[in-house]
């Protein structure tokens, strides 16, 4: 497992995940080395990952603005309300870093998956088997993995308020509908996290890149819903959450 403060492996793999999720669905073959990479674990991912896509002086300026201006400032938030209500919610659990970083490479790495469940696409994504075998790969414990599904529940209230609060929705939904708009907004990953960022520090949303592309991604799945009707499409994937409680039986 990484160190308990900076998970550099799996930063890594994350600024990387989107590229390598883009390259394995390209052939049977790649899917393949893909998902044995997964079963030997994080550090092979990231060998994979950086032959596909070589780290460049951009992905390392992302990579300290993303810590410096999304993550830390989360964990700082979710430490200190933590400590409020329960100064012992956090005591075996040493890694929340880790727990975001997972999250943010999760939504890259599986986003065929995900745009599956709102959009229809003749493009294949990764099967499931590779999902579970990726949280069951990528660092956390089974503990781990549970506080993780504390965040995900936290950020998923968050996310349905600034639907609604931020009028980003121009359509009439029910509270299923809500509901389903919502988790897939919050599995856009890293753009989510940085409007929940805003929204939990109560500053001023403005129009910066992340919360255009949320912003777009909730119009274009509001929009498709409309069409063709939450949850009808998709139904291999659920969610991060989901899919955590089946990581458990696998």
């Amino acid at each position: 497992m990484e160190s308990p403060t900076e998970p550099y492996t799996n930063l890594l793999i994350a600024v990387k995940a989107r590229q390598l999720a883009d390259w394995a669905i390209g052939h049977e073959s790649r899917r393949e080395r893909l998902h044995a990479a997964i079963q030997r674990g994080c550090k092979t991912v990231l060998e994979l990952a950086i032959q596909v896509s070589p780290l460049t002086l951009d992905d390392l300026r992302r990579l300290h603005t993303v810590k410096s201006n999304i993550l830390g400032p989360l964990v700082l938030k979710d430490l200190y309300r933590a400590r409020g209500r329960n100064s012992m919610r956090w005591k075996s659990f040493k890694n929340p870093f880790l727990a975001l970083t997972v999250f943010w490479t999760y939504c890259d790495l599986f986003h065929h998956s995900i745009s599956q469940s709102y959009r229809p696409s003749p493009e294949k994504p990764l099967s499931s088997a590779t999902r579970l075998n990726f949280i069951k790969s990528c660092g956390l414990d089974l503990e781990g993995r549970g506080k993780l599904l504390e965040m995900l529940n936290g950020f998923g209230d968050n996310m349905d308020v600034i639907c609604l609060q931020l009028k980003l929705v121009d359509v009439e939904y029910d509270e299923d509908g809500l509901t389903w708009l919502a988790r897939c907004a919050l599995h856009t990953g890293l753009p989510a996290l940085g409007l929940i960022r805003a929204y939990q520090a109560r500053e001023e949303v403005t129009a910066t890149p992340e919360v255009i592309e949320v912003k777009e991604n909730i119009q274009n799945m509001a929009t498709e819903g409309v069409d063709f009707g939450p949850l009808l499409i998709g139904g291999e994937w659920n969610s991060l959450a989901n899919d955590i409680r089946d990581s458990w039986n696998v």
